[in-house]
């Protein structure tokens, strides 16, 4: 699927991760569940990372809720599925 760099937020502090991502990159991919609690982090700390002069694409989410999904590990299984592991 060609995705690099993922950050796992368990356990971090949004603006810890923040701050590291502003100093690596330019924008991030932000992707969490689709439920309520994803929905919340997702704004919580898409604003965040704004304020770092991050640009937050939401994209994928999109094509996540487009295409029925809702939790980010339904995709994975779905890849390990498809690719035999």
């Amino acid at each position: 699927m060609g995705v690099e760099n993922v950050v796992d937020l368990k356990g971090r502090k949004f603006h810890d991760v923040a701050e590291h991502l502003a100093e690596n990159y330019e924008g991030v991919v932000l992707l969490t569940d689709l439920d309520p609690e994803g929905e919340a982090i997702f704004q919580k700390l898409g604003r965040i990372l704004e304020n770092y002069g991050l640009k937050v694409d939401g994209k994928f989410r999109e094509m996540m809720r487009s295409s029925g999904t809702k939790f980010v590990e339904k995709i994975i299984a779905d890849l390990r599925r498809r690719d035999g592991s």
